[in-house]
């Protein structure tokens, strides 16, 4: 309970400051610095109970064939050579998703109180405080998208390869390498608003018998896993709903930002490329579902994280501030309330 009334005090901090400021308001750096370590403290030291994966990580560490990423292994080593506390791995991952994601709305968003408002009400919850290895790859490479868009492809490589260390499915974002921040001609606009289609098109015409032939052993066995636990109908596999309302959620928003794309990619220059990110994470959540559930929400979930630094613009899209501070409010209470009502990714 006192993890969910510390985000909604900081969230009601952050709403005044915009009804104060304004959209495009900003706080100082000390502001920042001290949301960033209170989030950090009281999220890294949460203990048991709070979330769905916590035991889960704790189990881990005396187990290592349930995680095999190179820094779990490193830090979990490192705690039963020393003995200190469990905590000192929350902590870790914490200070990495937490500090680096909050240093790429400082530096990268337009909008960064907004950023901070839709960043408490969504990505924490699922990749902080749960998926707390996927937040620290999610959080590396949001640092990286500086260095692609000056075309500095070594530097984001290079971060992109410490993130696969954190979680495997962050080599995913080197498909990002293949785009660019260019503004959309006719032909591109009409290929970015038919990619979500191209995936429907994917899961319905995929043939899962060639997971048997990736030639990379772990890959295609964690697949195979996969696979036999969906044909087992357990819980999180079985199934993959294409149009569950949260994803049809995501899409409007997409189509809406689509739709006014000429209008908002003048309010900064680095628009295209955050809406191509998004782009991706709607196209792969049903192409990778095709090859097993869990697959495309991981996957989508993880290019999802660009909506910290692009779903802001939505909400210039209103007219009159306090209309834009009443939408913000809603936003945020629609997407924590599913998060901690449906989707019980903190239990009170």
């Amino acid at each position: 309970m006192h993890l969910i009334i510390i985000i909604l005090i900081i969230t009601i901090y952050l709403l005044f400051q915009v009804y104060n400021k304004g959209i495009y308001g900003t706080i100082n750096k000390k502001e920042y610095i001290y949301i960033t370590y209170i989030l950090i403290l009281v999220i890294g030291f949460r203990g048991e109970g709070i979330d769905n994966d916590y035991s889960t990580y704790v189990a881990s560490i005396n187990n290592f064939l349930a995680i095999s990423e190179p820094t779990f292994l490193l830090i979990a080593s490192f705690i039963k050579i020393t003995g200190i506390p469990i905590v000192f791995l929350f902590v870790i991952y914490s200070f990495i998703g937490i500090y680096y994601k909050m240093k790429a709305i400082y530096l990268l968003s337009p909008l960064p109180l907004v950023s901070i408002i839709i960043y408490l009400s969504n990505i924490i919850l699922l990749q902080d405080i749960n998926q707390i290895r996927a937040g620290a790859a999610t959080a590396i490479f949001l640092i990286a998208i500086p260095y692609l868009i000056q075309g500095n492809r070594k530097k984001f490589i290079l971060l992109i390869s410490v993130a696969s260390l954190f979680h495997f499915s962050a080599l995913l974002y080197f498909i990002i390498l293949f785009i660019n921040n260019n503004e959309f001609s006719y032909r591109k606009y009409i290929f970015w608003t038919i990619l979500p289609i191209l995936g429907y098109g994917f899961y319905f015409t995929f043939d899962q018998s060639i997971i048997e032939l990736i030639p990379i052993n772990s890959i295609r066995e964690k697949l195979l896993m996969y696979k036999t636990l969906q044909s087992s109908g357990v819980e999180g596999f079985a199934n993959i709903n294409l149009f569950n309302p949260y994803f049809l959620f995501k899409l409007i928003i997409y189509y809406t930002l689509i739709e006014f794309y000429y209008a908002l990619n003048r309010h900064n220059k680095n628009f295209t490329l955050y809406l191509k990110i998004f782009g991706i994470s709607i196209f792969i959540f049903p192409a990778l579902g095709a090859i097993t559930p869990i697959l495309g929400y991981r996957s989508s979930d993880l290019f999802a994280c660009i909506e910290i630094l692009l779903f802001p613009y939505l909400f210039t899209l209103f007219k009159g501030e306090n209309v834009k501070v009443y939408c913000i409010s809603f936003y945020f209470i629609l997407l924590f309330s599913i998060n901690i009502l449906y989707k019980h990714l903190i239990y009170f």
